[in-house]
């Protein structure tokens, strides 16, 4: 499947290239296995299964992903946007804040599908400064 690269948009997000599954599981099934801060020029044309662009903002209660719907294959597609939830089945920490395993209602949009995170359900670990992305310790 081959696509246009997407420009830069007005946004305060970051762009992240996103690997789908479950890091316990050798990124097997769902969730997010890894994250890697990225760029618009790095978006490939040719697309990659279980591979997606978002850009992500955090804000003071809740992370927001905008994951970017020219960039998914419709394998991607398929098997983790077509239910209407995006499923995290390993808990997260993104920068300062945990993300915890849950089946995320996914708002549609004309270019992008977004998460939101719930701000009860959403922590944010003081001490991790530095960490950029890991599976939460508790979950493994």
């Amino acid at each position: 499947m081959k696509r246009e690269k997407w420009k830069m948009e007005n946004t305060d997000a970051r762009l992240y290239k996103i690997t789908l599954g479950n890091p316990a599981i050798g990124c097997k099934r769902y969730g997010i296995c890894s994250m890697e801060e990225s760029d618009y020029s790095m978006i490939p044309t040719q697309l990659i299964d279980n591979t997606v662009w978002a850009k992500i903002e955090t804000k003071r209660d809740h992370l927001t992903i905008h994951f970017l719907r020219n960039t998914l294959t419709a394998t991607t597609f398929k098997t983790h946007f077509s239910s209407g939830f995006f499923r995290i089945e390993q808990a997260i920490i993104y920068n300062q804040w945990h993300i915890p395993k849950k089946n995320y209602p996914i708002q549609v949009f004309d270019n992008e599908w977004i998460i939101k995170t719930d701000p009860s359900v959403f922590h944010r670990f003081e001490g991790l400064q530095n960490t950029k992305f890991f599976i939460h310790p508790t979950e493994q």
